[in-house]
């Protein structure tokens, strides 16, 4: 599987107006063959990956689908009250939405291992005051324009089409992130 352009909207921290859009096959990225993303809390580095991840399992490691997983024991205290509408669980993916917008979503494109173009495609809206279901498509691209050639009728065809499931991915093609551990070594004499 090979990278090749991700669109985000409204996602964390990554909310400028008509979305970001990070091309891997040019300029500095499609002239490497590894990168490093950086910058200060709070820039949108977690949210890079959590995108690519939502678009191709609608799953993100920062949203941990059951209690527990991954580290995470979320729980949520106290009843819904009559101004708390749109309040969702905060394991739900949803959550990533930028505050005070109205949709987001997370496009990425990639070359599968069957030498075929794929657009993974996972949009999240409210509604009023409520979140709608999360909306996910995959589309299989033409090489002429790059345009969508058809909507494939399952979306959860894509662990099929990448050849892994949500937990190996993570551990092989996303890598957990580095945290900052420093571990003492005895000096050796």
């Amino acid at each position: 599987m090979k990278l090749i352009k991700l669109e985000i909207l409204n996602l964390a921290s990554l909310d400028r107006q008509g979305g970001e859009v990070i091309d891997f096959e040019n300029g500095a990225l499609g002239n490497s063959n590894i990168f490093s993303i950086v910058g200060p809390t709070g820039s949108g580095k977690s949210t890079i990956l959590d995108a690519i991840c939502l678009a191709l399992y609608n799953l993100a490691p920062r949203y941990p689908k059951t209690k527990g997983a991954r580290n995470q024991s979320i729980e949520i205290y106290g009843e819904k009250d009559d101004n708390e509408k749109n309040r969702i669980p905060p394991t739900d993916g949803r959550n990533i939405l930028t505050r005070g917008k109205k949709e987001g979503y997370s496009k990425l494109t990639f070359l599968a291992n069957n030498s075929n173009i794929y657009r993974a495609e996972w949009h999240v809206s409210i509604a009023r005051v409520n979140y709608n279901d999360v909306t996910t498509l995959l589309y299989q691209i033409t090489q002429i324009n790059g345009k969508p050639n058809e909507v494939l009728d399952d979306w959860n065809k894509i662990p099929q089409i990448i050849g892994l499931d949500y937990e190996q991915f993570l551990r092989t093609v996303l890598i957990a992130q580095c945290t900052r551990f420093i571990r003492k070594f005895p000096e050796s004499r």
